[in-house]
């Protein structure tokens, strides 16, 4: 992964003289079909799209912050949706299905046992949807003083479970939390249930907060 900061950017002959030599040494060195990922701070900045498009980079997906209020929410199919924190005995099993939708994420990259330990270390806890005793969704969240974050939510299933799930967390951080934190959440343009249901809520912000651009690097030939 390649990830692109503003301050890495202010030089553009400095910039686009050290990505082609990275993206030179790669392909001289790769003898597997490679995927390398970009991810750049939207900005709105053409000359920086055009500068990784001339590169051989293409539009992958876009990731979308949204704040929502904490709203305790009261609705009669609530009686079938369980929040549960996962117990570490089933970390394997909540990594697998989250690798397993990756590619949707703001993180398409698969997680490692490793980076979710530092996660956890951090205070990061990962947690199931359920509906009716039937997972249907996952995702990790941390907490902080003013809100509450959810990190690469993915839910299985039909848009309807998309529009309960959403108010539904935001009535079960409210009973668990002050009502003034806000809940956010951070989706990408892949995931078009999840942005038509937390639209319908009363949203208090939208931010396009990075764009992924991906490159694929053909493997060495070999001799």
């Amino acid at each position: 992964m390649i990830r692109i900061r503003h301050e890495a950017y202010r030089n553009r002959s400095v910039f686009q003289g050290l990505l082609s030599r990275l993206l030179n040494q790669l392909s001289k060195e790769t003898t597997h079909e490679t995927m390398v990922l970009l991810q750049v701070v939207q900005d709105e900045d053409q000359d920086k799209l055009n500068l990784f498009t001339s590169h051989g980079f293409e539009a992958y997906h876009t990731s979308f912050n949204y704040v929502l209020p904490l709203i305790p929410y009261e609705k009669a199919s609530f009686s079938d949706w369980k929040l549960s924190v996962v117990d570490p005995s089933n970390y394997a099993t909540w990594l697998r299905h989250r690798n397993e939708h990756a590619l949707v994420l703001s993180d398409v990259f698969p997680l490692t046992e490793e980076r979710l330990r530092r996660f956890l270390a951090r205070n990061h806890y990962c947690y199931t949807l359920h509906r009716a005793g039937k997972a249907v969704g996952i995702f990790r969240a941390h907490y902080n003083q003013d809100y509450v974050k959810i990190h690469e939510i993915h839910l299985f299933g039909s848009d309807e479970v998309a529009q309960d799930a959403i108010p539904f967390l935001q009535r079960v951080f409210c009973h668990q939390l002050k009502p003034s934190m806000r809940l956010r959440l951070t989706v990408t343009s892949l995931q078009p249930e999840l942005h038509y249901a937390i639209l319908k809520q009363e949203m208090a912000s939208r931010q396009s907060a990075f764009y992924t651009m991906t490159n694929i690097l053909p493997a060495r030939a070999t001799r």
